[in-house]
C-alpha cells in the first residue's frame, strides 16, 4: 500500500479528522508516554550509531593513509652483499686418525702462476701436492682443503646469484674479501667463476683482498683475539653451559674411549670428523647412532652459539665484521659509489656470531656454503636493506621496517656502528 492510502486508512479509523501524518505522530506522542519512551530509547541508539559510524570513519582514513604512504613504494636494487662460509672441505682435525681405515682423496687440484703480469695464456703453471708419506691425513688431502664438491657448492651460488642480479652486478665495480686461508679464498674464487662465468668474461682479474690475521675478525678466533677468548673461557665456565655439558657425559666416554683420545670438551672436533668422514664416503664406526650423531650436532652447535652470546663476543666478532662489510655499502649509500657487489668469504665461525647478532633463530650449526644476503635498495633518495640467510628472509629487531620487508639502511647502520669497536685489534688486547 502507498503511504497516502495508509495516511487516510489511519485518521478515519482514530479520530475522523483529516490530520497530516507528522501531526498524527505528535500527538500519539504527547499522549502517549510509553511512546515517548522508546522514542528516546531510538534517539540513544541513532547517537550510539553515529558515534559507531564515525569511528569506522576514522578508522578507515587513518588506513587510508597509511596504505597511500606506502603506495607507491618499490625501491630499486642498486648492490648486493654476500656473506658466506666456504665449501666442503676436508678434516681440520685430526680427532679420528688412530680409527680411520680409509683415505682422504681431494681431487681438485690447486694451481699457481709464475707471473703477477696477465699474460696471453699461461705455458706454465704450479700444481701444489702433499709429500708423499708424510701427509698429516691419510691420502692426498691437506687439512682443511676445498674438496671439488666445495668448489661446486660456491660456483652453484655465483650462478644463482648471477641469475637474480646479473643485471645489476655488471653495471658497476665488485670488491671480494677473504680470510687468509686457502679454502676460503678457493671458495671465492669458484662463486666470482660461476657468478662471472669464463666463457663471457674470459680476461678478467679480480682482486681478493685479505687482511692479517690478527686484524681480521671474518677468522675470529681466541690465539689471535685474547680479549674474545675472556669471554670464551668465561661462558664455558658458567653453570649454564657446565650442565648442559654434564647431561651427554656418557656419550662423550662412549666416544673417547672407542677413539682412544679425548676432545677436551670441544665437540666441534667431532662434529668435524663426522662429517667429513661423511662427506668423503666413509663408514662411520657401528656404535656411532642418529642419537649420538644428534648429542653430537646438539653440543657443537650450542657450545659455539652460547660462547659467542655475550655483547663482548658479539662486538669482536659479527658487529666488527658487519662495520667492514657496511663500510664499504656506505660508499654507495654516501658516497654514490658504483659499487654493485660486496662478498665476504669467511667461515662457520663467521656466520655463527652473525646468526646471533642479525637475530637469526636457527641456531644450528651453519652448513658449508650457507650464507647471508644482503639487498641494498633506493627509493626517493633513501636507502633500504632486506636480509636473507640461505634464502629465507628474517627481520632484525631493530629493524625500522617497510613493506616487503625492506629495513631503513639508517637502522642498520646505527645498530652495527653502536656494537662495533673502531679499532679492532685494540679492542682484541684490552684488559678484561
Amino acid at each position: 500500500m502507498t503511504g497516502n492510502t495508509r495516511e487516510r486508512s489511519f485518521s478515519d479509523v482514530s479520530a475522523g479528522s483529516d490530520l497530516t501524518d507528522n501531526e498524527y505522530e505528535r500527538l500519539i506522542e504527547d499522549t502517549n508516554p510509553l511512546l515517548q519512551s522508546r522514542n528516546d530509547s531510538s534517539s540513544s541508539r541513532m547517537k550510539c550509531y553515529c558515534i559507531v559510524i564515525m569511528i569506522i570513519i576514522i578508522l578507515v582514513v587513518v588506513l587510508f593513509r597509511l596504505l597511500s604512504s606506502y603506495s607507491g613504494f618499490s625501491p630499486t636494487i642498486v648492490s648486493v652483499g654476500i656473506i658466506t662460509r666456504h665449501g666442503d672441505r676436508a678434516p681440520l682435525t685430526d680427532f679420528g686418525l688412530k680409527k680411520s681405515n680409509t683415505d682422504f682423496i681431494c681431487t681438485l687440484e690447486e694451481y699457481f702462476y709464475e707471473t703477477a703480469e696477465f699474460l696471453p695464456q699461461y705455458n706454465r703453471r704450479f700444481r701444489r701436492i702433499m709429500k708423499h708419506g708424510d701427509e698429516w691425513l691419510p691420502g692426498n688431502c691437506y687439512p682443511g682443503q676445498l674438496t671439488e664438491k666445495g668448489a661446486a657448492q660456491h660456483r652453484s651460488l655465483g650462478n644463482h646469484l648471477r641469475m637474480l642480479y646479473g643485471d645489476i652486478i655488471n653495471k658497476g665495480r665488485w670488491h671480494v674479501r677473504s680470510s687468509d686461508v686457502p679454502r676460503t679464498r678457493d671458495s671465492a674464487a669458484n662463486l666470482m667463476k660461476g657468478l662471472l662465468p669464463p666463457q663471457h668474461y674470459p680476461r678478467l682479474r679480480i682482486n681478493v683482498e685479505q687482511i692479517e690475521p690478527p686484524r681480521d675478525p671474518i677468522h675470529a678466533n681466541g690465539n689471535m683475539c685474547p680479549r674474545l677468548q675472556v669471554e670464551w673461557d668465561a661462558a664455558l665456565a658458567s653453570e649454564t653451559y657446565v650442565k648442559e655439558d654434564e647431561k651427554y657425559a656418557d656419550v662423550r666416554n662412549s666416544i673417547e674411549t672407542f677413539f682412544e683420545k679425548s676432545f677436551e670438551d670441544k665437540w666441534e672436533h667431532v662434529h668435524d670428523w663426522f662429517v667429513c668422514s661423511q662427506s668423503f664416503g666413509h663408514t662411520l664406526p657401528t656404535f656411532v647412532n642418529k642419537e649420538m650423531l644428534d648429542v653430537v650436532d646438539h653440543m657443537a652447535a650450542f657450545r659455539n652459539f652460547y660462547i659467542n652470546e655475550s655483547p663482548k663476543a658479539r662486538s669482536l666478532t659479527a658487529a666488527s665484521v658487519m662495520r667492514d662489510f657496511l663500510d664499504h655499502l656506505n660508499k654507495v649509500v654516501v658516497g654514490g659509489d658504483d659499487l654493485t657487489f660486496v662478498f665476504f668469504s669467511g667461515h662457520d665461525s663467521t656466520l655463527i656470531p652473525l646468526q646471533l647478532f642479525l637475530g637469526v633463530d636457527e641456531y644450528q650449526w651453519p652448513n658449508y656454503a650457507s650464507h647471508f644476503r644482503f639487498e641494498l635498495s633506493k627509493f626517493n633518495d633513501e636507502h633500504y636493506v632486506r636480509f636473507l640467510f640461505n634464502e629465507k628472509i628474517y627481520i632484525p629487531d631493530f629493524c625500522d621496517i617497510k613493506p616487503d620487508n625492506w629495513c631503513t639502511f639508517d637502522s642498520l647502520s646505527s645498530y652495527v656502528y653502536s656494537h662495533a669497536p673502531r679499532d679492532y685489534y685494540e679492542a682484541c688486547h684490552e684488559s678484561a
